[in-house]
């Protein structure tokens, strides 16, 4: 088995497992009287999350692995990659059971991961690094072929290093989030799932790596987008009007980015003018999923 493909397994589990428990520590001793439970989530979260990566993964490559290789592949650590949404999820999910096992509210449990689970996927994206995955396009620039904006391939080319720039948004998203004072319940991991959704589009439309696809749109992308109306629709509940129109922006705005996708291959627009574009449509898809002024709760 080979330790370029295991490393970034054992050091994401490693780094999240050690922020979440700095980070309850540190919980503790502020709010005491918290029954968030903490050794548990240090535990288990992050096992979970490398976990439901790898399944969510193979879950898109069933016919590949699974029915060819037999089921044995999902735990063959040369085989295959993760789904950071898959990650996401199941962390996600294992606060929430954990919080409910505890009578902890489970908005409250999801908020609590929030923080860490940015630091983990920041240092994920990181150990890229020892992987052939999480790179862009080519450089021929000389100018522009020197590390942290590319990293060389297996055939010593250099590539853009997209995984520089995942890690980079997650870790201004962490910035973002621990500003300002208490929140309601659910807010900072409504904020960081809107905000980390509305980065990846135009992030993995950069990847040229072995990213799972449907036709030409990656498969983030789409999850990337269900999440941004799931957090528009959790945020707009009550205001059927309000949804409605902010969901209608957020699909009109995936559309014109399905174009400009198409477009880079088939017309002669200069790039960099669709990925300004790209960028900017994103923008306006967090901003529909911004908190609605005077409501008690995301």
């Amino acid at each position: 088995m080979s330790f370029e493909f295991i490393f970034p397994y054992l050091l994401t589990v490693a780094a999240c497992a050690v922020s979440l428990s700095i980070f309850f520590a540190q919980r503790r001793k502020s709010a005491p009287g918290r029954a968030v439970p903490a050794k548990q989530m240090a535990v288990l979260v992050p096992v979970a999350a490398v976990v439901c990566a790898r399944l969510a993964y193979f879950a898109f490559r069933w016919d590949e692995y699974v029915y060819g290789y037999g089921l044995a592949s999902v735990f063959d650590l040369n085989a295959g990659s993760c789904l950071m949404y898959g990650g996401i999820l199941g962390a996600l999910l294992c606060a929430a059971l954990l919080a409910k096992k505890s009578g902890v509210s489970a908005a409250e449990a999801m908020d609590e991961i929030t923080v860490p689970g940015l630091a983990a996927v920041a240092v994920c994206r990181l150990a890229e690094y020892f992987t052939p995955e999480g790179i862009g396009p080519l450089f021929e620039n000389p100018a522009l072929c020197f590390f942290p904006l590319a990293v060389k391939n297996r055939y010593d080319e250099w590539n853009m290093a997209v995984f520089m720039f995942e890690a980079a948004a997650a870790l201004l998203i962490m910035a973002w989030i621990l500003r300002g004072g208490r929140k309601p319940a659910g807010s900072r991991v409504m904020t960081a799932l809107l905000l980390y959704s509305c980065c990846q589009i135009p992030l993995e439309n950069l990847r040229s790596d072995s990213c799972l696809r449907i036709g030409f749109v990656r498969v983030s992308q789409i999850i990337a987008v269900l999440v941004i109306l799931a957090v528009v629709f959790v945020r707009t509940k009550g205001y059927k009007k309000l949804f409605a129109k902010r969901a209608g922006v957020v699909l009109a705005a995936t559309a014109v980015i399905g174009v400009i996708e198409w477009a880079e291959d088939k017309t002669n627009i200069p790039n960099i003018l669709l990925y300004i574009v790209m960028i900017a449509l994103c923008a306006v898809m967090a901003y529909m999923g911004r908190e609605v002024t005077g409501r008690k709760s995301a």
